[in-house]
């Protein structure tokens, strides 16, 4: 696990189920765990255009399995939001997980990639915005900073 810690924030790079073991509560989670298998699995179906030899596997698995737990584990800890990066077709299933865990859904937020990398084998449309899955784990009203402004945040990869 590594610890950095930026002003009044600390963040964690590590198994997010093994480090939420060692932490009592935090404020916020902010996080961006695996995403689903089926991304995992296309990743040894993707052939290269250029003859190169293809990744035929990222060395960790999609979220899946451990959804659930990992929602749990950020019910039991958070007193406030909860935020998750995730592909659009995890949405659901995250929302699922998580209200099955008590957190109270809230909204799905876009995160537009202006400068997000094509799909270089030209096979599909390239990704040009993410999804960040919004739900409040904490007691009493919901308090989010941005005034109720609208959930779309147009920001650079690089």
């Amino acid at each position: 696990m590594r610890v950095e810690t930026i002003g009044g924030c600390t963040l964690y790079l590590g198994d997010c189920l093994e480090i939420m073991k060692s932490i009592d509560t935090v404020d916020h989670i902010i996080s961006d765990p695996p995403y689903e298998d089926e991304l995992h699995k296309a990743v040894g179906r993707i052939r290269r255009n250029d003859g190169r030899e293809m990744v035929d596997d990222l060395g960790f698995s999609g979220i899946n399995s451990r959804r659930a737990d990992v929602s749990l584990a950020c019910v039991k800890i958070s007193s406030g939001w909860t935020i998750l990066f995730t592909l659009a077709e995890g949405v659901r299933a995250w929302r699922d997980d998580l209200q099955a865990a008590g957190a109270k859904w809230d909204t799905t937020l876009a995160w537009i990639k202006p400068d997000a990398s094509p799909r270089f084998n030209g096979q599909g449309a390239a990704r040009g915005f993410e999804c960040a899955i919004t739900c409040w784990c904490g007691t009493g009203y919901r308090r989010w900073n941005g005034g109720g402004k609208r959930g779309v945040y147009t920001h650079c990869v690089n």
